[in-house]
């Protein structure tokens, strides 16, 4: 019973994360961008996870009296682990990558001096 709650709450947390980011789209290049590359990791690591308990269910349902799943089950609980420091990893590469590509260029100045952030 709890594993099937675990299924349908990676299901909709997925689903939900999904939809929401699919109305965020702003309009401008690097907003959409953003948008898009965070849509794309939700759905590798999302469905990544809701396949492991998936399988993890149904092997308690095929094989009631066996412990097969208890090998996808130490498994998937490392992937919930990785895929959890996979988010917050990239939540800062993201920042800095943003942060990177902001170019300021000083149009009054007549030399045409432009300025990169690096940060």
């Amino acid at each position: 019973m709890s594993i099937g709650l675990i299924t349908l709450n990676d299901i909709l947390a997925t689903g939900m994360l999904c939809f929401i980011l699919f109305r965020a789209f702003t309009g401008t290049q690097k907003g959409d961008t953003l948008v898009t590359k965070t849509i794309a990791y939700a759905l590798n690591t999302g469905l990544l996870t809701c396949i492991g308990s998936a399988t993890v269910l149904v092997l308690i349902a095929v094989s009631v009296d066996k412990l097969y799943y208890c090998a996808v089950y130490i498994f998937f609980v490392k992937l919930y682990a990785n895929s959890l420091l996979a988010m917050l990893n990239w939540r800062r590469a993201a920042r800095e990558t943003t942060l990177r590509e902001t170019v300021f260029e000083f149009s009054t100045i007549p030399w045409g001096l432009s300025v990169r952030s690096e940060v």
